[in-house]
């Protein structure tokens, strides 16, 4: 794995374990258990909500995200964060981050008129098996990264 995508994957941990406030227990982007899914656009079966995060990832790639991963775990929600602030305290204080559910990671160089939803596309059906797999997992977040030269994309699972 290379470095930039170890950066990419550090950022990722960094953005969705950071607290908006030493008090506090609401982490960025997660006001109430509810309120993701009240903020959020119905997904197209108008089923379920996609939540607003404040994590970068442009709507329409977050939407489609969650759409081809809920294909294959249907009662699974998105959740702008996982973790608590006393779980957070507790890894920063033991040296490093950890996770206790699954993490899925994918890769791929970026070439001309290859779109970030083809990305996506290609990163679920490299994770078709894993997915199906993860059946009894109630929650997963993800960040999609773009750069000049590659995109890469991580979800942790719940």
């Amino acid at each position: 794995m290379n470095s930039v995508l170890l950066l990419q994957i550090l950022t990722f941990y960094l953005i969705h374990l950071t607290p908006l406030s030493a008090t506090g227990s609401a982490l960025k982007g997660e006001e109430t258990d509810t309120s993701e899914r009240r903020r959020g656009q119905a997904s197209p079966d108008g089923q379920r909500p996609i939540p607003v995060c404040d994590d970068g990832m442009k709507p329409k790639a977050r939407e489609h995200l969650v759409n081809e991963i809920t294909s294959f775990i249907p009662n699974i929600e998105y959740a702008c964060n996982l973790t608590d602030q006393t779980s957070l305290e507790a890894e920063i204080s033991s040296g490093g981050f950890a996770h206790d559910g699954p993490v899925l990671l994918f890769g791929k160089p970026r070439r001309s008129k290859y779109r970030a939803r083809d990305f996506v596309d290609d990163a679920v059906k490299e994770w078709e098996y894993d997915l199906t797999e993860m059946e009894s997992r109630e929650r997963f977040v993800c960040d999609l990264d773009t750069t000049k030269d590659d995109y890469a994309i991580v979800c942790l699972f719940e």
